[in-house]
């Protein structure tokens, strides 16, 4: 059965409780990046040494036109202490992001074999745009069957304005394979024709 790490318990049950423990730019940081004129937010709300990969990922997504989240873990070991589920992710900084934003994508890593990309959330047009579009490169993204269903209404990917928004779990070898340029372009050109359509 594929290992997920939010289905361990976490250290932290909300960011409040995090940052009575934890100290900002030691054990942890945040990068937030507010693009004007954009309605599509790209998060890794588990970067750094939590999930690793996932905010670089999340950053080549956003490149210079969409805005950006990443919360990262800094600490030399021990970061999965830092995971707070996804539903249960309420940081302030995040929440207020997203909020102005129609279109949320999350970036995540999980612990599955092989180069493996499981899709989820509750905004199913964009899932079903994504996933055709990843499939035409030769990516398969999973939309059903999985766990990673990302449809909890308070998943942070479906905390946007629309209340709906999509999420990638992405397997290790996956996130340091030599498919992730391509995964990249990818999204950033299904995400670009929503925005310049809208």
């Amino acid at each position: 059965m594929p290992h997920r790490a939010d289905a361990k318990v976490d250290t932290y049950s909300s960011f409040a409780d995090l940052a009575a423990h934890e100290v900002r730019g030691r054990d942890y940081d945040l990068l937030v990046r507010h693009r004007n004129g954009t309605r599509v937010v790209i998060i890794a709300p588990h970067g750094g040494g939590i999930e690793p990969e996932t905010a670089r990922i999340a950053k080549g997504i956003a490149g210079a036109e969409f805005s950006l989240y990443c919360f990262k873990g800094l600490k030399r070991n021990g970061n999965g202490r830092l995971h707070i589920t996804s539903h249960s992710f309420d940081e302030p900084e995040c929440l207020s992001l997203i909020a102005k934003h129609q279109w949320v994508l999350a970036i995540h890593g999980c612990a599955d074999a092989g180069e493996r990309v499981f899709l989820g959330g509750l905004d199913k047009s964009l899932i079903a745009d994504l996933s055709t579009a990843l499939e035409a490169v030769g990516i398969r993204a999973e939309t059903s069957g999985h766990e990673y269903t990302g449809v909890h209404p308070l998943n942070i990917c479906n905390r946007g304005a629309r209340g709906a928004g999509a999420q990638f779990e992405l397997s290790l070898p996956f996130r340091r394979g030599d498919c992730v340029l391509v995964f990249v372009e990818t999204v950033r050109s299904v995400l670009a024709g929503r925005q310049n359509a809208a």
